[in-house]
C-alpha cells in the first residue's frame, strides 16, 4: 500500500522524536529520504527510492560504484535499526501515525497500524461509534489502497470505470468530514472553558522553564562553538542556572567536584567541561550513539552479513559446500608488493593488516548458479551481449593435438558466464571450475548477496604469499606444473582444487593460473591523448599467463571488461 495515510507532520514528529544528532549516520539516512518528501503530492507518489541514489547523499560517494556497492549492506543495517528505534517510539505516542521505512526505502505506516486502523473502523461500524478523524484517516488509506489497484494488471484486476467510482465517493466523503472537523475545531477556538484557559497558561508557562538537562547540553554545545572568556563562562553558567533554581555557589561547586578540575587552568577546565558534557550529561540513548555508533553499525553490519553466509551456505548441496570454504588469515605484518626490477605490481613494502576470512577457492561455477537462480541476477557481458573469448595456443579437435602459433582474443557475441567461449560451449564438465566472463559489478554483487565482500590488492597479496611474503604460493621457487598456465597446454579452465598440493601455508589454493582474479583497488593512467582512464586491476594470472607470474603480477581492465579468463574470490572480516 502507498503512502496516502501519513503526513508531513507525522514524519516530522517521528524524526524530531528519534533524536538522533545531526552529526550521526542514522540522521543522515533519515534526513536524505526525507529529502526526497517535497510537497503534498510525494507522500502518496512516492512509492520508492532506489539505495544506490540514496547513497551518494548520505556517504559522499559520488558515482563511484564499488564505493557505493560496499556501502549497500551499511545501508541495510542502519535502516534495520532505525525502523527499530521508529517501533520504539509508537507506544509514547511519539511516532503518532506509526511510521516506518519500508522495502522501497520511503516513509510509510506500518502493517500493523494499518491493520489496527481498519479492524477499528470495522468495530465503529458495527457499534455505530466513529471517533472523526478515524473516519478520515480509513478513508484515505482505501483511496490510496484503490490507487494502487489502479496499477495491477491481468484478468482479475477490478474494472477501471468502478475503482475510480469509489475514489471519487471516498474522497467527497473524507473532504465532507475534513470541513466538519474543521467547523469544530473553529467552534472549539471561540468558545474556551476558563478553567480550560487557565490550564493553557499553565501549559506554556512550563514550556518556559527550562529542563536542567536541555541547560547543560545546550551549555556543551555553546562551549563547542564561541571561545568565551573563563570568567565570562562561569557567571553565565550561574546565571542560566538560576531559571532552574539552583544557588550560583553551589552550581559552580558542584560543576567543580563532578569535573574534578579545580585545581587546572580555566581554560583546560573549560575545555574539560565541554568534553564531559558532551559525554556525560546527555540521555543514554544519545551517549551511546555518540560514543559507540561506529562500533554499532559494524556489528549491525556483521550480524547481518554472518547471516547470508550462512544462508548462503546452507542452500549448497554437501559436494558444493566444499569449494565454499573460507580459511582464517591471521592479523599481523605482511610484506606485499613486486621487486625493484620486477615489470608489473606496485613497489615492496609492509602492511600491517587486521584478521581475515578469504575463500580457499575462486568462486565456482555451481555457486555463481546459485546466486542468479536465486535473484534472477543478469551479468555484464549477457546486458552487452558479448565477452571477450581467448584463445590458447594448445587445442584439441578430431582427435588430434593442435599447436598454434599465434593466439589472441576475440570478442565474441553471446559469450557470458554459462557459455564462456561463446555460443555452442557450456559449463559441461564444469561445475567445480571458476568462474569466468563476470565484471568487476558482477563479482561485487555476488559478494554482498553472500555477505561478503571482494578482497583489496594488498590483502590478496597478503593472503596469497603469506607472512612470510613469499614469491609464489608454495615458495620462492618456481615449480613446474603447480598451477595451470599456458605451458601446461590445457588452454581452459581446470577444476579449482586441481593444485591443492601447491596450496600456500593457509591452505588457500588456485591463486595463480586458471582464472584472474578481481580485487576492488583501481588504477588511473593516462592514454596516448592525455585521456585519463581507470581501469580495474586483476590478479594471479590465468589459464594464458607465462611462467614469469607472481604473487604481485597485476593485470588492468576497463570498466565492465569480462572474459574467459576472470573471476573472483571473496573474502570476509575475521569475526564472521
Amino acid at each position: 500500500m502507498g503512502t496516502g495515510s501519513i503526513s508531513f507532520s507525522g514524519i516530522d514528529t517521528a524524526i524530531t522524536n528519534l533524536n538522533y544528532s545531526n552529526n550521526s549516520i542514522k540522521h543522515r539516512v533519515v534526513t536524505a529520504i526525507r529529502n526526497r518528501y517535497t510537497d503534498e503530492r510525494s507522500l502518496s507518489g512516492l512509492t520508492a527510492i532506489a539505495m544506490d541514489d540514496l547513497i551518494p547523499d548520505i556517504w559522499e560517494t559520488g558515482n563511484d560504484i564499488v564505493l557505493i556497492q560496499k556501502k549497500r549492506r551499511n545501508f541495510s543495517s542502519i535502516k534495520s535499526s532505525i525502523n527499530s528505534d521508529l517501533k520504539q517510539l509508537s507506544p509514547k505516542n511519539q511516532n503518532p501515525e506509526n511510521i516506518t521505512l519500508t522495502p522501497g526505502n520511503v516513509f510509510d505506516m506500518t502493517d500493523e497500524a494499518k491493520n489496527n486502523l481498519l479492524n477499528s473502523f470495522t468495530d465503529a461500524v458495527r457499534t455505530e461509534d466513529m471517533d472523526l478523524n478515524q473516519v478520515v484517516d480509513i478513508l484515505k488509506t482505501i483511496t490510496t489502497f484503490l490507487a494502487d489497484m489502479e496499477k495491477k494488471t491481468g484478468d482479475d484486476a477490478p474494472h477501471p470505470d468502478l475503482i475510480e467510482t469509489i475514489k471519487k465517493m471516498l474522497e467527497k466523503m473524507a473532504g465532507e468530514f475534513d470541513s466538519f472537523e474543521a467547523v469544530e475545531d473553529d467552534l472549539e477556538t471561540v468558545e474556551i472553558d476558563p478553567d480550560d484557559q487557565i490550564q493553557d497558561m499553565a501549559d506554556d508557562l512550563e514550556t518556559v522553564e527550562i529542563d536542567p538537562d536541555d541547560q547543560i547540553q545546550d551549555m556543551a554545545d555553546d562551549l563547542e562553538t564561541v571561545e568565551i572568556d573563563p570568567d565570562d563562562q562561569i557567571q553565565d553558567m550561574a546565571d542560566d542556572l538560576e531559571t532552574v533554581e539552583i544557588d550560583p555557589d553551589d552550581q559552580i561547586q558542584d560543576m567543580a567536584d563532578d569535573l574534578e578540575t579545580v585545581e587546572i587552568d580555566p581554560d583546560d577546565q573549560i575545555q574539560d567541561m565541554a568534553d564531559d558534557l558532551e559525554t556525560v550529561e546527555i540521555d543514554a540513548n544519545d551517549r551511546i550513539e555518540a560514543l559507540n555508533e561506529q562500533e554499532v553499525e559494524a556489528l549491525e553490519a556483521f550480524r547481518q552479513d554472518k547471516a547470508l553466509a550462512e544462508q548462503f551456505d546452507n542452500a549448497l548441496s554437501q559436494r558444493d559446500k566444499k569449494y565454499n570454504a573460507y580459511v582464517e588469515i591471521p592479523a599481523g605484518t605482511y610484506t606485499v608488493g613486486a621487486d625493484v626490477n620486477a615489470p608489473t605490481g606496485r613497489e615492496r613494502r609492509q602492511i600491517e593488516m587486521p584478521g581475515a576470512f578469504i575463500a580457499r577457492y575462486p568462486v565456482t561455477n555451481a555457486l555463481f548458479e546459485v546466486f542468479v537462480e536465486h535473484t534472477g541476477y543478469v551479468t555484464t557481458a549477457e546486458k552487452k551481449g558479448t565477452g571477450t573469448v581467448y584463445q590458447g595456443r594448445f587445442k584439441t579437435g578430431k582427435g588430434a593435438a593442435l599447436w598454434k602459433k599465434n593466439v589472441g582474443s576475440v570478442i565474441t557475441r553471446g559469450a557470458c558466464w554459462y557459455q564462456p567461449h561463446g555460443p555452442g560451449s557450456s559449463l559441461h564438465g564444469k561445475r567445480n571450475h571458476p568462474v569466468v566472463q563476470v565484471s568487476l559489478d558482477d563479482a561485487a554483487a555476488f559478494a554482498a548477496w553472500i555477505g561478503r565482500r571482494l578482497p583489496s590488492e594488498a590483502e590478496w597479496e597478503a593472503a596469497a604469499g603469506t607472512d612470510m611474503g613469499l614469491r609464489y604460493p608454495w615458495g620462492n621457487q618456481w615449480t613446474p606444473n603447480a598451477c595451470n598456465i599456458e605451458q601446461n597446454s590445457v588452454a581452459d579452465t581446470t577444476p579449482v582444487d586441481s593444485h591443492d598440493a601447491h596450496a600456500n601455508e593457509f591452505t588457500i589454493a588456485d591463486l595463480i593460473g586458471n582464472a584472474m582474479e578481481w580485487v576492488t583497488d583501481q588504477e588511473t593512467m593516462e592514454t596516448d591523448t592525455g585521456e585519463a582512464v581507470t581501469f580495474n586491476i586483476a590478479k594471479g594470472g590465468g589459464w594464458t599467463a607465462k611462467p614469469d607470474l607472481t604473487v604481485s603480477s597485476r593485470a588492468l581492465f576497463r570498466p565492465n571488461f569480462t572474459s574467459n579468463t576472470i573471476g573472483f574470490r571473496c573474502i570476509s572480516e575475521k569475526r564472521l
